[in-house]
């Protein structure tokens, strides 16, 4: 499985747009896929990693085809508040992780 953020940057309640490639081969089950945003925050010497959101791709529950190549949106709740502004030796990541639940 591949998969990557089609977009750099997402506000509080937009969609995080994000492109996954399956390929499967030997046809196995894949009961789902659980994608998790998370945020990464160093500045100076302290940091800390948030999840930002946890939930499940739409559309591929109890998955056995060959292969899949389809971009699913998933809304990002305005709950949360991504920092956006600049502090001196502040490095901010985001990432995307995908979890397959065989």
């Amino acid at each position: 499985m591949h998969g990557y953020l089609i977009r750099g940057g997402v506000v509080p309640g937009d969609k995080i747009s994000l492109h996954i490639e399956i390929q499967n081969p030997k046809y196995g089950f894949i009961k789902r896929i659980e994608a998790t945003f998370t945020q990464h925050r160093q500045i100076g010497p302290n940091n800390d990693t948030s999840i930002i959101f946890r939930t499940d791709v739409p559309d591929i529950r109890d998955f056995g085809a060959a292969s899949l190549q389809k971009a699913f949106n998933l809304p990002l709740t305005s709950v949360y508040h991504l920092h956006t502004h600049t502090i001196c030796n502040q490095i901010m990541v985001h990432m995307v992780w995908l979890l397959i639940i065989l």
